[in-house]
């Protein structure tokens, strides 16, 4: 039988470990997420107008005064979330990717960790301030060896062209800006009209080349890039294409939905809409798209193994 002593201190340690288990485990558990979190949103000025900044995929320099990049960053550390783990799952170690419209590289990086050092990832950025930031953030992150970057834009013919800078480095365009948004309350330049180099895309890539996955982010010159990329596509019944869509894009360019989406179902691709924070698959339908402001559209044929892969990786 216990001795009094025995059974106090016996009683002193149950409550002691039950206020553990109730009260301070869950708080160090939050407390841990919540160090977790703040650990992605430092940022290190690394120059007159750079800051250094971490996503999930890894370390990306951003222009100090594109305050939407930064504002995001600082509010969770990443952007396009959906469409980040929908890259990240839709490729495989020694894939290729390629990205056009690479802006600072986040895309890039999460197309680098899945495709390892064995793949191929070919990258598009006309503008030259973010080419040289998109540089840099491939360089810290040791993958220039894996990463080939262009500087033009991709279109339906080589040249030069016009180029709209925006306010945010991710809405420069080969297309002249609505109104709102030439505005120089952004970065620097917003507003401004430079002279890029033009290439097509089949010309830098060649239809033999395994293209993967191909993503197209062009700010309203999509179909542009679709017909430069159409041998490609033709030549790998197994290609998926990620493609910005916007409503204001086809505004500007007097197209309807349907007239949008008709030369990829020409190519035999179907379509789904990409969940911008999950990144699961969504089905939808001209009408539903034009409700919306921005999607990503995910493209491969119907039967393409990727359908199967993707509805197996997304329902783990």
């Amino acid at each position: 039988m216990k001795s009094p002593g025995t059974r106090f201190r016996q009683m002193v340690r149950d409550s002691v470990r039950q206020e553990i288990q109730e009260h301070l485990i869950p708080r160090l558990d939050n407390l841990g997420k919540y160090a977790q979190d703040m650990a992605g949103r430092f940022a290190i000025p690394v120059g007159p107008n750079e800051l250094l900044m971490v996503c999930p995929s890894g370390l990306v320099l951003v222009p100090a005064d594109d305050i939407a990049v930064v504002a995001c960053f600082a509010n969770g550390g990443d952007l396009e979330p959906g469409t980040r783990i929908l890259i990240s799952q839709a490729l495989q170690p020694g894939n290729t990717f390629v990205d056009v419209g690479a802006n600072l590289g986040i895309m890039t990086l999460a197309a680098a960790r899945a495709v390892g050092l064995q793949g191929k990832i070919i990258a598009f950025e006309p503008f030259e301030q973010t080419k040289r930031f998109l540089e840099r953030t491939i360089w810290a992150n040791g993958l220039g060896d894996l990463v080939k970057i262009h500087q033009a834009a991709v279109s339906d013919h080589a040249g030069t062209h016009e180029f709209f800078v925006g306010p945010t480095c991710g809405h420069n365009s080969l297309f002249p800006l609505e109104a709102s948004s030439t505005t120089s309350g952004g970065v620097s330049g917003a507003g401004n009209r430079v002279e890029v180099n033009m290439v097509r895309l089949d010309a830098v890539v060649s239809e033999a080349t395994p293209v993967h996955l191909l993503k197209i982010d062009a700010e309203g010159a999509e179909l542009e890039v679709l017909e430069s990329a159409a041998k490609i596509i033709l030549a790998q019944p197994e290609i998926a294409l990620i493609v910005e869509f916007g409503p204001s894009h086809l505004k500007r360019r007097g197209l309807t939905t349907r007239a949008w989406l008709k030369p990829f179902q020409d190519l035999g691709l179907d379509y789904k809409t990409i969940h911008p924070f999950t990144g699961k698959l969504e089905s939808t339908n001209p009408e539903m798209l034009d409700r919306v402001h921005s999607e990503n559209l995910f493209f491969a044929r119907t039967q393409s193994a990727i359908w199967k892969r993707l509805g197996e990786k997304q329902a783990q």
